[in-house]
């Protein structure tokens, strides 16, 4: 099946999920049974999801949690199979809790799931995705998912009961222009029992998708490798930026809550834009944590050479969650500059 033809089929479903909504919540919640709960997702109809996202699996939780972060409950049916996913998303003006909602629906030879996002405030239900995986007996043969204006579509391909190929179609659908499909081949590699290569190859070339940590081959090596490269991607990504004014900082920032910390968001901050922040009082702070801490401290004897900065750049890696905001550029700075910029209004409100 082209993207074309998977964006027309699920294009029209798309625009009917809407007014589906209360039909479907009704019919799947009726069917739970019991509920579980993670710290993220931690399940996926689509095949090797975590591996080729890069996402690692959330943390199976006791009970619902008392205090919500990022975690997502299951609602069970009868069967052990989900009926509702439910994420959270943050806390309404009167104080609940509130998720974006998922519901699947089985039928003889398909899975069918609906990613609603349901706005509370303004009594709204907007549609994320439509998707639909289809089966022969409990093989899982493709998937297709997708929106009102772009879809991608896979078929799997099988040897000794396992998954050794992936066909992917994407595209975009344009009004009045014809859709354009990308095409992949994903090649998947088991090794006991055991997925340890995802290569994905397609009209620009080809890449490693996942790869599995080797037996034995200790945590501290990968981070010194994922380190190593580090330190030489980010200078070229940041000379190719050609700034033609000082800067102050690079902030190396991640999520460390979500989807992992790598790779980090990079931001280059300019003295104009401090001065500026001097009357407003209105900066943000840092954490760093681990590889990325040390990241910051190889990285800023090295742009301070390479970059037209001021006399007291610094490069420091802060978590977008600004849990421990503070210490993270002190350390950086160093305390005789930290105090510096806190006298001259620099750092507003994290300087406490």
């Amino acid at each position: 099946m082209s993207s074309k033809r998977a964006a027309m089929e699920l294009g029209g479903w798309f625009r009917r999920a809407r007014r589906e909504y209360p039909r479907r919540k009704k019919a799947a919640f009726a069917r739970v049974v019991r509920w579980e709960w993670a710290s993220r997702a931690d399940r996926s109809p689509q095949p090797f999801y975590f591996e080729r996202q890069g996402i690692p699996r959330g943390r199976r939780l006791r009970g619902e949690p008392k205090r919500f972060k990022k975690d997502v409950g299951y609602g069970l049916d009868a069967q052990g199979d989900v009926a509702v996913e439910r994420v959270f998303v943050g806390m309404t003006s009167d104080g609940r809790p509130w998720f974006q909602e998922v519901f699947y629906e089985r039928h003889e030879s398909s899975l069918e799931r609906i990613h609603y996002h349901p706005i509370p405030r303004e009594k709204v239900v907007g549609v994320v995705e439509v998707a639909r995986a289809t089966f022969e007996g409990d093989r899982i043969v493709s998937w297709a998912a997708g929106t009102d204006a772009e879809a991608s579509y896979e078929e799997y391909s099988y040897e000794d009961g396992r998954i050794v190929r992936i066909d992917r179609t994407s595209g975009q659908r344009r009004r009045g222009k014809k859709t354009t499909d990308d095409h992949e081949t994903l090649q998947v590699r088991w090794g006991r029992g055991k997925v340890v290569q995802i290569r994905e190859r397609g009209s620009v070339g080809s890449r490693t998708l996942y790869k599995r940590p080797e037996n034995g081959e200790p945590f501290a090596k990968l981070a010194a490798d994922v380190l190593e490269r580090l330190v030489e991607l980010i200078p070229r990504r940041v000379a190719a930026v050609k700034l033609k004014e000082r800067a102050y900082c690079l902030t190396i920032a991640y999520d460390g809550e979500g989807n992992g910390m790598f790779p980090p968001s990079l931001a280059l901050g300019r003295a104009v834009e401090r001065d500026d922040w001097a009357e407003s009082a209105d900066g943000r702070s840092a954490q760093g944590r681990s590889v990325l801490v040390r990241l910051a401290a190889i990285l800023q004897p090295k742009l301070r050479r390479s970059l037209p900065v001021t006399r007291d750049f610094v490069v420091y890696a802060v978590d977008l969650e600004l849990t421990t905001r503070r210490g993270s550029l002190r350390r950086a700075a160093g305390a005789r500059t930290f105090n510096k910029w806190v006298r001259l209004g620099w750092l507003g409100e994290w300087a406490g």
